[in-house]
């Protein structure tokens, strides 16, 4: 079944799926693939400083069913968590495909943006060389969804390219990754969401001049999923960002060096953001 994201159940259905953490400057964290999760090890320390805004994305819930994923659902859906908690302006940090709908976002939203934080975005390039074949895109959401139905194979691409060693990190990272995709729905959804977001958005090429936000880059060296080169060409295109790399980690860096992360996410939202006013 197919859920829209308004009605009249859509105070509802926003509350249960927007985390919100401190008081103070308002700062949204974009998920990727991995959900929401991703941002555990920098909340408890942002919240310190910043009103934390964390929501969970259409297709990421069991209860929000076989969702017809495009860029523009996770751009609409993003206007609508600002415009529901009633923020004019706010900080914007993206990872991965977060860092994807984060741009996509900006391209629209520029004026209800005070920064922008990009952490090893995809949507630069290919993430798998068979993407770029024309036949593939039909094929390759039934190939993951069949890849996931198996808990080893599952447990492989959570270790693959995510994380460094083999400790709590890691196996954190399994763990929340066989919660999220050990539900058919939910395995569904991933596997036609990340035959969308694997591929390029042809229109960064001539557009990202538009973000004229201050933005800061931030990326790992040794990723694979999204290569750093993704990131040097983001920085030559985007007008007024900021490039920083993070030596000897890998495309989920921020799990097991979360201390990077927060130190720049909170310098830069600080110095460059704004007092708070609400509409």
């Amino acid at each position: 079944m197919k859920r829209s994201l308004c009605g009249v159940t859509k105070k509802h259905y926003m509350e249960n799926r927007i985390q919100i953490e401190g008081t103070g400057i308002p700062i949204v964290l974009v998920h990727g693939m991995g959900g929401p999760k991703i941002w555990s090890p920098v909340v408890e320390k942002l919240k310190e400083k910043f009103m934390v805004i964390v929501p969970t994305f259409p297709g990421f819930l069991i209860e929000d069913g076989k969702i017809d994923y495009s860029d523009g659902l996770y751009v609409d859906f993003l206007i609508q968590v600002r415009e529901f908690l009633n923020i004019e302006k706010w900080n914007v940090v993206g990872i991965s495909m977060g860092g994807r709908t984060a741009i996509n976002y900006g391209l629209r939203e520029k004026n209800h943006i005070s920064s922008l934080t990009l952490i090893d975005s995809i949507g630069v390039g290919y993430m798998s060389p068979i993407l770029s074949l024309p036949l593939i895109k039909k094929v390759f959401p039934a190939l993951i969804k069949g890849i996931l139905a198996n808990k080893v194979n599952r447990n492989k691409l959570a270790k693959q390219d995510f994380v460094n060693h083999d400790g709590a990190a890691c196996k954190n990272c399994i763990s929340w990754f066989n919660n999220l995709v050990g539900n058919k729905t939910v395995r569904s959804n991933f596997a036609e969401i990340i035959s969308c977001v694997g591929i390029p958005q042809k229109k960064w090429q001539t557009k990202l001049n538009k973000l004229d936000m201050p933005s800061q880059i931030l990326w790992a060296s040794d990723d694979k999923t999204a290569p750093v080169q993704w990131g040097e060409w983001l920085n030559k295109k985007i007008p007024r960002s900021e490039f920083k790399v993070l030596n000897g980690y890998k495309h989920m860096a921020i799990l097991e060096r979360p201390d990077f992360f927060i130190d720049l996410i909170v310098d830069f939202a600080t110095s460059k953001s704004y007092v708070h006013n609400s509409k």
